[in-house]
């Protein structure tokens, strides 16, 4: 289907092809995606986890080893707020 809009001859590129600059970009958002995963899983799933295991076989009571664990997810959220430069209420619910 031809919408009558006839491609730039001045362009160098196809019209079907995407331009080279759209591949750093989305290689840049894989990387933030994946860097924002290995936070949560670091930082608010497995560290916690591992930390409360870690103290309560060392003999810290449950409510001082619950306590110290939650120091990983607030240090995860003040790298993220460090690193994207604003602080996310809702953690990107949105999305």
């Amino acid at each position: 289907m031809d919408n009558g809009a006839e491609p730039d001859p001045a362009s160098s590129e196809p019209a079907d092809s995407e331009p080279a600059s759209s591949e750093p970009a989305g290689s840049r958002q894989l990387l933030r995606r994946l860097r924002q995963l290995a936070m949560i899983v670091v930082f608010d799933l497995g560290g916690p986890l591992a930390a409360y295991s870690l103290l309560r076989s060392a003999g810290m009571s449950a409510l001082a080893a619950l306590v110290t664990s939650g120091i990983l997810p607030a240090t995860g959220i003040a790298i993220g707020a460090w690193a994207d430069r604003r602080l996310d209420v809702m953690a990107d619910a949105r999305k």
